[in-house]
């Protein structure tokens, strides 16, 4: 598909033993004949404490972001919110820090339970369309219509599909792109905030550096409902059609479907 062929490499930021995940958004990557690298995504502390005692992924020209935040917030975690804030944000720098390593320009990055809505159909190649022709660092492709109403996005002079944040924090890392020139930014910004939403940080600072914060209209990507790690509870999704009715823990993790483990 022309949308999926624009970008340099796919990844999905991926929690290994959440096969039910797996086993729906693959359904729908074969569908459209993605192929994914699955990223093995950072979730507990002990996971955490794993980086920081062994932190070979980390390039040494991070690495005193990561020693600060880590010297500040290790021993202010209270809650599991807070872990998981953590978690996703250094799972999704890891994966942006692996897109820096292998020098792709722009990749897309999808969490495990992203699947896309029937807009993506209707507007994939207009959307990509708009992005060809904009001088874009960081797309999100799942912004609920809500924030549309609140003003917090303006449409593109001249475009149909493409926004600009204006106002606000978004709160989202479902489905996103993101090209080269931002990669450093994204990194640091993800080791040095400390318990903030990576994208709130990345939206809260990236104009300063010269970068943009850019999301598509109508939402094409929506996350599905389903059981909450971090909540700990089945968590109904603005927009999902699938996994509706509530499952209990044990039926996700008996799920007969393999998942790879990295």
């Amino acid at each position: 598909m022309r949308f999926f062929n624009y970008f340099d490499h796919i990844y999905v930021n991926h929690l290994p033993y959440r096969k039910d995940r797996y086993h729906a958004t693959k359904t729908w990557l074969d569908e459209y004949g993605v192929q994914a690298q699955w990223h093995k995504a950072i979730f507990g502390l002990h996971e955490i404490d794993n980086i920081l005692e062994n932190p070979k992924p980390i390039l040494d020209q991070f690495k005193p972001y990561l020693d600060v935040k880590f010297k500040f917030a290790r021993e202010q975690f209270k809650g599991v919110d807070q872990i998981g804030f953590f978690g996703c944000s250094l799972s999704n720098a890891l994966i942006v820090l692996d897109a820096l390593k292998n020098g792709y320009e722009k990749v897309l990055i999808f969490e495990d339970d992203a699947q896309p809505t029937p807009a993506f159909l209707e507007y994939a190649n207009s959307i990509l369309d708009e992005m060809e022709k904009t001088d874009w660092h960081f797309i999100s492709f799942g912004k609920p219509h809500k924030h549309w109403n609140v003003g917090r996005f303006q449409i593109l002079e001249g475009y149909n599909h493409m926004s600009k944040l204006v106002k606000g924090d978004p709160a989202l890392l479902h489905a996103y792109a993101i090209h080269k020139d931002a990669y450093e930014h994204f990194i640091k910004v993800a080791f040095a905030s400390l318990n903030k939403p990576l994208d709130i940080a990345y939206a809260r600072t990236c104009n300063k550096v010269g970068l943009t914060y850019n999301a598509t209209y109508p939402c094409t990507f929506v996350q599905s409902t389903n059981f909450s790690d971090i909540q700990q509870k089945c968590i109904r999704k603005e927009g999902s059609t699938m996994n509706k009715l509530p499952m209990v823990y044990e039926q996700f993790r008996s799920y007969s479907l393999d998942a790879p483990n990295s």
